[in-house]
C-alpha cells in the first residue's frame, strides 16, 4: 500500500510526457494495487472447491482492467488540454 501511495504521488510529475513516464508509473501502480485485490469475500461466499477459479477470475479482471486503462483510456485522454 505504501508503494502504491508513492507511485500515485509521482503521477502528476509525469505530466508532459505520456510515453514512457506515465506508462511506467501506471504499470507500477498496477503491480502495487494487486495487494488490495486480496479479498476475504471469496473465502466467505465461494464453495471450497471453486475458490481457485474465483481468485483467478478476480485477478484476471483486475489485470485486464489495468491494461484497458493503460492502452485504451490513456490514449483517449492523451490529446486533452
Amino acid at each position: 500500500m505504501i508503494g502504491s501511495t508513492i507511485v500515485l504521488f509521482m503521477l502528476p510529475y509525469a505530466a508532459p510526457n505520456v510515453w514512457p513516464n506515465l506508462y511506467i508509473i501506471r504499470a507500477l501502480f498496477a503491480v502495487f494495487a494487486t495487494v488490495g485485490v486480496c479479498s476475504p469475500l471469496i473465502n466467505d461466499y465461494v464453495v471450497k472447491e471453486d475458490r481457485g477459479k474465483a481468485n483467478a477470475f478476480q485477478n484476471s479482471g483486475v489485470i485486464f482492467g489495468e491494461l484497458f486503462n493503460l492502452f485504451v483510456l490513456l490514449k483517449l485522454t492523451k490529446d486533452l488540454p
